[in-house]
């Protein structure tokens, strides 16, 4: 018993491990909103969670770019129309709110949700108000 607590203390994350958002559970709190990420450096950019898995990332600049996101092993992965690659993210919703890690990233690591409207993104030209 003595040498179990031991174990326990000394590797903390055993009982804590933490578990990826499913594509439903994603779909339950991002479909609809507008979610605005945030790296410890400061603002990251914004994306808008439509209907049929499709989205608006906005970029730094407030050019947006249209995508899809579908879910991929344990991850959520998004194809934008001007990019070539996938960018694949494991959501996680912890006590301090919704943290994306791209593969391979550690706890301290990911893009944290620091604002979660139902308002659409504002993009600047040429898809304004879509």
């Amino acid at each position: 018993m003595v040498r179990l607590i031991l174990i326990l203390l000394v590797v903390p994350g055993v009982l804590l491990a933490e578990t990826p958002l499913s594509l439903s559970q994603f779909k339950a709190v991002a479909e609809g909103k507008t979610l605005y990420f945030a790296t410890p450096s400061g603002p990251y950019g914004a994306e808008q969670y439509l209907k049929g898995q499709r989205s608006i990332w906005r970029y730094g600049d407030g050019s947006c770019t249209h995508g899809v996101w579908y879910a991929k092993k344990d991850m959520i992965c998004f194809r934008y129309e001007d990019e070539t690659t996938e960018q694949c993210w494991r959501i996680f919703d912890g006590p301090g709110g919704l943290v994306a890690r791209a593969d391979g990233a550690g706890p301290g690591d990911g893009l944290r949700v620091v604002k979660r409207s139902p308002a659409p993104l504002i993009c600047k030209g040429p898809d304004v108000g879509v």
